[in-house]
């Protein structure tokens, strides 16, 4: 017993010593971009190389420390020349290594590299009521009901939307949700997870107002933006969401633009097709049944008999459907209490497939004058005539997504000014922010003790049972987040998942150099990155391979 003792520590020891070498291995490496980045710009230079080593680590980047409200992905872009391609030769050297190492390299060449290999933008959507272009051009319309996978990519990119009928015979996007280099992010135009209705935004389970003069931060590098009724989230890595807010017959809907880029790393899925510039090889099944298939380029609304597109749509609504519905242990949408994505799953959804041969010709006249006024594509036309006639939905040409790099000037700061989320308030004063305990708190130890062994008499008031019968369940059950102070945070931990259901990961990839056993000494000044903690943000932190998703709050 006492050997088996001995080795088990032994091993132990020799891992922590292992991890330990690694970390020092690629600190070691990693000191020509630091110093790098700290020549171009002494306090924008160590924000940026701090938030690049935590990243290839799945860790929370440090706060702002200056005035642009942008990722690491946009701050790349927009450094000069020369200081990215001197990080660009030092990413490319450090190939090899341990596993661990290439992994963290590997995080650091996502963001690093692109830009300057001319990567070009790549987008796919789902719109209107709904018609899908995927990321290779691929057309088609998805009349279903349910929660489906948009994309999903083997480097941790997930995007999920929900389609809720409005009639018998037509569905629209009403949510959508994202895993967000870790953070999950979703967006209602209906159905509020809660019963906060004054913001269609959750991060990680709680409700975020954003505001339009600035940007929200993500705790994990991203940041949501809104602009009028259209909602821009944008990874760490260089990836956005659009979601733009609509109404029909009074139901508030959405239109979701995805733009990746032609060296967005990892293998995609998902309805909005492979992305691997080959448009013909996006419908699995589709094109193995020869009078349902169609040529690169065609049109999925013209050129074929009702019959025909008909069962060309229900092909579509019930195989496509199956293949990337989510299930409960895959949603990253929140519910309200009692609801599930069950909840919203209609799989006898449409009752019946209309098609373009139903639109009388004039309608489809006066609808092609109104799409070809509002610059709509000839390969889109057809899909907004269809809209258009069916529904009398606006025309909705492909978004044009701005980039915050494009043309920034970085002008010179003289000392660094922590930029982060404004604190909620109500009625002029701090509102608390609580994040749900993922397991039931234990009852305390006293109150398994005797009254008489606690020196109470029969008439005294027990402490215990008073604090708990006067405390509201949500307090006893949730902790809040931590407080602005002067000291480190404590070490994160991954909290234990939720007894009713198990949270699959979202992202695969391998295991981060070792934990530190620490909290990071303080940082002191910008060009030292590990001598003063960065201040909390307002939402709290969620480890970056596990979001938690569902069952509401």
């Amino acid at each position: 017993m006492k050997k088996s003792y001995l080795l088990i520590v032994s091993c132990l020891a020799f891992l922590g010593t292992s991890f330990g070498q690694n970390d020092d291995t690629f600190s070691k490496n990693y000191n020509p971009i630091r110093a790098e980045l700290e020549e171009w710009d002494p306090i924008r230079g160590p924000w940026l190389s701090s938030s690049l080593e935590a990243m290839s680590k799945q860790e929370t980047i440090p706060d702002r420390t200056f005035p642009e409200d942008i990722t690491p992905a946009q701050m790349v872009a927009a450094l000069p020349d020369k200081t990215r391609s001197n990080m660009e030769r030092v990413v490319m050297q450090n190939t090899g290594g341990t596993a661990s190492e290439q992994a963290q390299w590997s995080e650091i060449r996502r963001v690093v590299v692109r830009p300057g290999a001319g990567c070009g933008a790549r987008s796919a959507r789902t719109y209107g009521d709904p018609h899908l272009v995927t990321f290779d051009g691929a057309r088609y319309s998805f009349q279903t009901v349910g929660e489906f996978v948009l994309t999903k990519s083997t480097s941790g990119i997930e995007v999920q939307a929900r389609q809720k009928p409005q009639r018998d015979d037509f569905s629209l996007n009403t949510a959508v949700a994202m895993n967000v280099g870790g953070n999950r992010v979703g967006i209602y135009a209906s159905d509020y997870p809660d019963g906060d209705r004054s913001t269609p935004v959750r991060v990680d389970g709680i409700a975020v107002n954003v505001s339009p003069s600035k940007a929200y931060f993500l705790n994990n590098g991203g940041t949501i933006r809104v602009s009028g009724d259209t909602y821009t989230v944008s990874w760490p890595t260089g990836e956005n969401v659009t979601a733009q807010m609509r109404t029909s017959g009074g139901m508030s809907f959405m239109n979701v633009n995805i733009q990746i880029t032609d060296c967005s790393e990892g293998l995609f899925t998902g309805l909005l097709g492979n992305a691997n510039g080959i448009e013909g090889d996006d419908f699995r099944g589709l094109n193995d049944q020869p009078d349902l298939r169609m040529s690169a380029g065609s049109d999925p609304f013209g050129g074929m008999s009702r019959e025909i597109e008909q069962r060309r749509l229900a092909f579509l609504a019930n195989s496509l459907a199956d293949e990337y519905r989510v299930t409960q242990m895959t949603t990253l949408f929140d519910y309200a209490p009692g609801t599930s994505t069950i909840s919203f799953t209609d799989r006898s959804f449409p009752r019946i497939h209309r098609t373009m041969n139903e639109i009388p010709n004039d309608q489809r006249t006066a609808a092609r004058k109104r799409c070809e006024q509002q610059g709509i594509s000839s390969r889109d036309m057809n899909g907004c005539i269809f809209d258009n006639s069916h529904l009398n939905l606006d025309p909705e040409p492909t978004p044009i997504v701005a980039d915050p790099s494009q043309g920034i000037v970085f002008n010179p700061i003289r000392e660094p000014k922590p930029n982060v989320n404004e604190v909620p308030t109500a009625v002029g004063k701090e509102t608390e922010i609580r994040t749900p305990r993922l397991t039931p708190m234990p009852l305390p130890q006293a109150e398994e003790k005797p009254r008489k062994e606690r020196g109470l008499t029969n008439d005294q008031v027990d402490p215990v049972k008073e604090e708990r019968t006067s405390t509201p369940a949500t307090e006893r059950t949730t902790t809040p987040t931590q407080e602005r102070t002067n000291s480190p945070a404590p070490e994160r931990t991954k909290p234990t998942p939720a007894p009713v259901r198990t949270p699959s990961p979202v992202r695969t990839l391998p295991a981060p150099s070792a934990p530190r056993s620490t909290p990071s000494a303080p940082r002191s000044t910008p060009s030292a990155p590990k001598s003063t903690p960065s201040a909390p943000r307002s939402t709290p932190s969620v480890p970056k391979s596990v979001p938690s998703r569902g069952g509401g709050r």
